[in-house]
């Protein structure tokens, strides 16, 4: 009778832990799919992030271009960019002179951005 019972017993834990398992196994395959979600999201929003963040450069590209021509038309200074133009290079600290130049920032404005009170 006791080995009846016993068996049973460890029957029923068997079954208890399978039940306990399955359970388990769902919860993970839950947080899975949540993930997996969560995931595609993230994509959406890095891919989303990317193409606002090439669109911003190509409007700066674009205002600048315009900026550049109307100061050209404006001077009267078209000079094309010469070979020796184009092997120029430039400190950091140049070119960011020159980009608050064209922006039309004030000697004094470059200098407060800049930090050189």
């Amino acid at each position: 009778m006791k080995k009846k019972e016993n068996q049973k017993t460890k029957f029923n834990q068997i079954l208890w832990e399978n039940e306990t398992l399955k359970t388990e196994m769902e919860h993970v395959r839950f947080e899975n799919e949540q993930k997996a979600k969560e995931n595609k999201i993230l994509l959406a929003e890095k891919e989303s992030q990317a193409r606002v963040t090439n669109f911003i450069n190509k409007m700066m590209h674009d205002i600048q271009a315009f900026r550049i021509a109307e100061l050209h038309q404006t001077t009267g200074i078209g000079l094309p960019i010469t070979e020796i133009g184009r092997q120029m290079k430039l400190t950091k600290r140049e070119r960011q002179i020159l980009y608050f130049l064209s922006l039309n920032k004030s000697p004094k404005e470059m200098c407060a951005v800049a930090k050189l009170h």
